[in-house]
């Protein structure tokens, strides 16, 4: 505390020094004059957990999406809901370009509510290599691979149906192992007389060689003629 003291003339020491004795003169007293008060301890609150993201909390389960799906697949479509269906018009998936080599990597189709699209489900039912179809029909619809025919450059068959023709792009056969020449609506099932687009020659069966005419030493008895049948006899 800092301490204050008036300051007096003599005179007044005398006057006030008969009244107040030995308790001194009220200037003796000290005057406490208080500083500062001490600033408050600061508290500092204990860390709040993170709160959850938005996408961990929100996401459902994945039994929940492919119930969702199979549930959507199995809901009656409407006319214009089936005209959508038949329209790659969906944004495409970009592919990672690969310099040199072609991939191996299987591939199933990711869009849901397009005639190409399947469930896991459907898929995992399916052969080897009817899954492997379904691989080159996804990459076709979906990703930048896939090219568009329009006009007279569809296959027969999407002409005859008025359908849209997708195939592989010349430079998108070349990031694919075996990719094939058919569209995509051809692979999902032969049509009659096979894609037109596609460059595979159709195997065909070897008949075998007719039978040409059997020679007659097949009927031709072993050994000689018999005794008296053209021969001269000696009479004894």
């Amino acid at each position: 505390m800092a301490r204050v003291r008036s300051k007096r003339n003599d005179d007044d020491d005398d006057e006030f020094g008969g009244i107040f004795g030995g308790f001194g003169r009220p200037e003796d007293i000290d005057d406490e004059v208080p500083g500062p008060a001490p600033a408050p301890a600061f508290h500092v609150p204990p860390a709040r957990p993170p709160a959850p993201s938005l996408a961990t909390a929100a996401a459902p389960p994945a039994a929940s999406l492919a119930a969702a799906a199979a549930a959507a697949a199995a809901a009656p479509l409407t006319i214009g809901a089936f005209d959508a269906a038949q329209l790659a018009d969906q944004t495409r998936f970009p592919w990672a370009w690969a310099p040199h080599g072609k991939t191996r990597e299987s591939y199933a189709p990711v869009i849901t509510g397009k005639w190409w699209s399947r469930t896991d489900q459907e898929l995992a039912g399916m052969s080897a290599d009817k899954r492997r179809d379904w691989g080159h029909i996804g990459r076709i619809m979906e990703t930048e691979l896939g090219e568009r025919m329009d006009g007279d450059e569809r296959c027969a068959a999407c002409r005859e149906r008025d359908q849209e023709c997708w195939v592989y792009s010349k430079k998108g056969a070349q990031q694919v192992s075996r990719p094939g020449s058919t569209c995509a609506r051809c692979r999902v099932v032969s049509r009659a007389g096979g894609c037109s687009l596609s460059t595979r020659r159709p195997t065909r069966r070897r008949t075998p060689p007719a039978p040409g005419p059997q020679s007659l030493a097949a009927y031709k008895p072993s050994g000689g003629p018999p005794p008296g049948a053209g021969g001269s006899a000696i009479a004894a």
